[in-house]
Parts: C-alpha cells; structure tokens; sequence
C-alpha cells in the first residue's frame, strides 16, 4: 500500500485486530488489507471529487500522481474545498464501520 496524504487522518487498527482474530491466513488478511485500502481510496477520492470544485480536478489530480504522500495537497484542498478534511475524516470513520460490521458477521 503507498503511503497517502490522507492516511494520517484514518485509523484503521481496529479492522487490522479485527481480520487477526479471525484466524485467516496469511494471504487472506493480506487481500483483505488490500480491499480496505481500495475501499478507502476510492471512496475518499470520490469525497474530494465531489467536493472540489471540477476545474481544479486536474490540478489536483496532477500533484497527486506525482507525489501522492505530500502534505501539502491536503492543506491545498482545504483551499478549495470547504471543510474536506472533515468530510475525509467522516468517510473513514464510516467506511471503518461498515467494514467492523461486515468483520462481526462473519
């Protein structure tokens, strides 16, 4: 997984010891670790597409493939888009439980 600007924002230990107690293996935790990672990308890149206005799109878009890591794109979102620290926050927090629910069912 590469690192993300927004992966300090989002705790995700709490689904790591959730798939550990399950007893996959260790192939299987690893593809599970794969989904949620693609999840949350996803849907936090959906968020801050949504969120920004389009003619900033490939700005933005641009600065990420290059550096992908880097702080500052989130405080140049916070330029542009009104709260989206926030809206990335409440994506993670939800995305996290609706994948702890999915984890209890099994």
């Amino acid at each position: 997984m590469a690192d993300l600007f927004w992966d300090e924002l989002i705790e995700i230990e709490e689904i790591k010891v959730k798939i550990e107690k399950h007893g996959f293996s260790d192939e299987e935790k690893t593809k599970l670790l794969e989904i949620v990672y693609q999840t949350l990308d996803l849907r936090i890149f959906d968020v801050i597409l949504t969120q920004l206005p389009s003619e900033k799109h490939k700005k933005f878009l641009d600065q990420f493939s290059k550096l992908p890591h880097n702080p500052s794109l989130l405080q140049s979102l916070k330029e542009d888009a009104q709260d989206i620290e926030d809206k990335i926050k409440d994506m993670g927090r939800k995305i996290k439980e609706e994948i702890i629910y999915q984890l209890d069912q099994l």
